[in-house]
């Protein structure tokens, strides 16, 4: 019951999420897609009402929480009233990411892909958030806690707050399922903007794969993959369209609060849509969300002295770029002689639209310079640090270069 309660908590956000139907550009997708930005959306519009309240130090009691989320999912069926839900018929092309989804689903269940920053402080923080009703600055700030990363942004252990406020307890396992439902709705944001179940599978295949020798489930790289593929796909694949401009703002928003590395992710896509578009005042526009949630947490960071992940003073050492090159080959390989960048990338060269496929290619080649570039800022030797996170953080490189795959065979 307890997982139940967990989940049930989380996935009906989505009906908070239901706002962004107001946004043109989701009658446009099918219905698998339209409820995975919609659910994207909602973990947004949580994370920032557990925030400002924490702000205004209005203890998360269930009134508190569930009156203004009431009202925002119930403008949510209002505008999701406006659009067609009739479904199509599905497409045996979808079975491969059904058999995919069954395999994880069961890896997840047993805990073979568990991930110990679930253990370590993504859930601790969830569990002491959800019991202080706030987010615990003094918590953050005991010397005890310091290796777990205080200035990590919350909206991961928000999540978890919530679904803990519904079950009353923590539900270890809910939380290495969710994980699984966020690829599921990562599968059908592909499905839904390249229209061809197909990509919807390979990115089903690369992923999984990826992330099940990773071993993910339970923290926020999938979350962070999530929010990466609804911008990238609105904007490659509907480019044309302003609405999709807020979709993306939307889904930069949610990466900027998951992970450290979200502010860069929002960054790159920003400057990689700019490049390949030449949309700049639409690029600048799109940024404004996540470069001020970014402002007001960094001040906050620097209010109660948390600073770590994010401390400006960190040395480059370029002397240790043979160690990071070496160890970012080795883990790339994902136990299967690179498998998942070539299912990724390879068919990319029978396509022809290779504007269209510039923006994502980028993303993804930028993602990779990005992530040596931090690993280049430790004064230690960064062959543990490379090797016990590379396989999950470029994650966010290979999801992007499948969508330069469909964009290109458009």
């Amino acid at each position: 019951m307890t997982l139940f309660l967990f989940l049930a908590a989380i996935l009906l956000l989505t009906l908070e999420g239901l706002v962004i139907c107001f946004v043109p550009l989701m009658q446009r997708i099918a219905i698998g897609g339209r409820l995975a930005v919609a659910f994207a959306t909602g973990l947004v519009i949580n994370a920032l009402l557990l925030s400002f309240e924490s702000v205004l130090r209005i203890p998360w009691s269930r009134s508190a929480l569930l009156i203004p989320s009431i009202l925002i999912a119930a403008a949510g069926i209002v505008a999701a009233r406006r659009l067609s839900w009739t479904m199509e018929r599905p497409s045996r092309d979808w079975i491969p990411a059904a058999v995919i989804m069954v395999i994880m689903i069961y890896g997840a269940a047993t805990a073979r892909l568990t991930c110990g920053d679930l253990i370590l402080f993504w859930g601790p923080k969830a569990v002491r958030f959800a019991t202080a009703g706030t987010i615990d600055v003094a918590y953050l700030g005991s010397g005890h806690y310091y290796l777990a990363h205080p200035d990590y942004p919350p909206l991961l252990p928000l999540t978890y707050a919530w679904g803990i406020n519904a079950a009353r307890t923590m539900s270890w396992f809910g939380a290495v399922v969710l994980t699984q439902f966020l690829l599921l709705a990562s599968i059908l944001v592909v499905g839904a903007f390249t229209r061809k179940p197909l990509y919807a599978s390979l990115f089903a295949a690369v992923l999984g794969a990826g992330a099940a020798v990773a071993m993910i489930a339970g923290a926020a790289d999938m979350l962070l993959v999530f929010f990466e593929i609804v911008a990238v796909c609105a904007l490659t694949f509907e480019e044309e369209d302003r609405s999709s401009l807020i979709v993306a703002a939307v889904a930069l928003l949610g990466a900027a609060m998951t992970k450290v590395e979200g502010a860069s992710l929002s960054a790159i896509i920003v400057l990689a849509f700019a490049i390949t578009r030449r949309r700049f005042l639409a690029s600048a526009a799109m940024f404004i969300p996540p470069a001020a949630f970014l402002a007001v947490w960094v001040a906050c960071m620097r209010r109660f002295q948390l600073f770590d992940s994010y401390n400006p003073s960190k040395p480059l050492r370029l002397d240790h770029l043979g160690i990071v090159f070496r160890e970012m080959v080795r883990e790339t390989s994902y136990r299967t002689f690179y498998l998942p960048w070539i299912a990724a990338i390879g068919p990319m060269f029978t396509g022809r639209n290779v504007r269209r496929a510039a923006f994502p290619l980028l993303v993804g080649i930028f993602v990779i310079g990005c992530t040596a570039w931090f690993y280049l800022h430790t004064d230690a030797d960064p062959t543990f640090w490379v090797r016990t996170s590379a396989t999950r953080v470029l994650l966010t490189s290979l999801a992007p270069f499948v969508v330069a795959t469909a964009a290109a065979n458009e």
